[in-house]
């Protein structure tokens, strides 16, 4: 387990202090997860939140509870190529939406692209930075590189990983431009 390394490289307390960032890092995924499906099923299904997050949840913990680490994985694949394809897709529609491109980069205005200029925009970035942080600690993501058949492989996906993360995230915050613009 994640624990079991920590331990190994840093002794008892290095587990302890793994376990809680791991259980803060869960929660906090896992409450992502579930408000994300809760607003498509209010959406699609015009259920109330609370019963959205029900059903989110149970959905959840039963392909989890009876597919095991396969069915989280294959669930991953599907999200990982949904997230590919449309991602970059509601960026250009919505783009396309306020004119062009160039259009889109002449009205964002200047104080948004600068976070020195504004306190509070700064602490957003340094929150963001130390939830990115934690995140290295998901364990979906250690258990991945514990089933790589070796290093090579383990350090092969770490570096896609982070190459696909960086354009990934300028587009999800360029889509936030977006949505503030509109």
């Amino acid at each position: 387990s994640i624990g079991d390394i920590f331990q190994k490289e840093y002794g008892t307390s290095g587990r302890v202090i793994a376990g809680v960032c791991i259980l803060f890092v869960s929660v906090i995924c896992i409450g992502h997860q579930l408000t994300a499906i809760s607003f498509v099923f209010e959406q699609f299904f015009h259920l109330s939140f609370f019963w959205s997050v029900l059903i989110a949840y149970g959905i959840v913990v039963v392909y989890s509870s009876f597919g095991g680490i396969r069915a989280v994985v294959a669930t991953d694949v599907y999200q990982f190529i949904l997230i590919i394809a449309f991602v970059p897709l509601i960026f250009f529609v919505a783009v396309d939406h306020l004119g062009d491109l160039s259009g889109f980069m002449a009205k964002i205005p200047s104080e948004k692209l600068d976070i020195f200029s504004d306190k509070q925009a700064m602490s957003r970035a340094i929150t963001m930075f130390v939830v990115m942080t934690f995140s290295a600690l998901d364990p979906s993501f250690i258990h991945r590189l514990i089933m790589a058949k070796d290093e090579k492989q383990a350090a092969y996906i770490t570096k896609i990983t982070g190459y696909l993360s960086l354009p990934l995230f300028t587009i999800m915050g360029a889509i936030g431009l977006v949505a503030y613009l509109i």
